[in-house]
């Protein structure tokens, strides 16, 4: 089955000036969604859409009735967003030639069973992790890029991920793609500046700090001596989860029965 997102996603391209082809299916073999094109370039794109967390959906449920409770979501690296990106991976390398972008397209909705969708897929891409620490005495807790396991360092062949939720467009590009520079200056990225994740800039404005070593990402205190030497002024203490909140209140509906 096809997913759903496929055709808002090409009249989004349509509305940003691109000439979009649907791909038809093939039982044989899996292809990207859309073909866009524009200003002499060409971008394979591949959809896909998430609209429940299933895992949420049954937490939220399982509250007794009457009864209000506090749930965590893990904004961490997710398993089922890797196997979306692996599986794109290998759609649009199949399917594009050497100078033609690949491009994965997210699309969600702050619903009710779906929560703080961009974290979780800029954490998975990027593989960024909560670092604690203090700087001159003030405690800090920053995100990190590439202090975990990076997806677009798995998978080099994706250019960029477009992030769509409600509606709002958010491009991250992939560092690692040997495409890199030419995708920088494409009509995809021209599009949506200046909503660009540029995690090079995020550092130098203070709201990030990046692990670019190639050290082992399973040792934390590797990690962590390799970031005191490279930012001084800061103290490292640890890594930690970061989560989303949602308070359920359930309510008994069940009408009484007069006497």
């Amino acid at each position: 089955m096809r997913d759903p997102g496929i055709e808002p996603v090409r009249e989004r391209l349509e509305a940003l000036g691109f000439q979009v082809q649907r791909i038809a299916e093939n039982p044989k073999e899996r292809r990207p969604d859309l073909r866009a094109s524009k200003s002499g370039t060409t971008a394979w794109v591949e959809v896909k859409t998430r609209a429940l967390d299933s895992e949420l959906r049954a937490r939220m449920e399982s509250v007794n009735v009457g009864a209000t409770e506090s749930i965590l979501v893990p904004l961490d690296k997710r398993n089922w967003l890797s196997s979306d990106v692996k599986k794109a991976s290998t759609q649009l390398d199949a399917a594009a030639k050497p100078d033609e972008f690949r491009l994965l397209w997210f699309r969600a909705d702050n619903g009710l069973f779906v929560q703080d969708p961009r974290e979780q897929i800029g954490a998975t891409l990027l593989g960024i992790r909560m670092v604690f620490g203090s700087r001159n005495g003030e405690r800090r807790v920053k995100h990190c890029v590439y202090a975990g396991f990076a997806d677009f360092h798995r998978y080099t062949a994706i250019d960029g991920a477009m992030i769509e939720v409600d509606g709002a467009l958010t491009l991250i590009s992939n560092p690692f793609s040997p495409r890199q520079q030419a995708f920088a200056t494409s009509p995809i990225h021209k599009a949506v500046e200046p909503a660009i994740v540029d995690v090079y800039q995020l550092e130098c404005e203070d709201r990030c700090y990046i692990v670019d070593s190639d050290i082992d990402r399973k040792d934390d205190e590797a990690i962590l001596t390799f970031l005191r030497t490279k930012y001084p002024t800061d103290e490292f203490l640890r890594f930690g989860p970061a989560f989303a909140g949602t308070t359920v209140t359930t309510m008994d509906a069940r009408q009484r029965k007069g006497t």
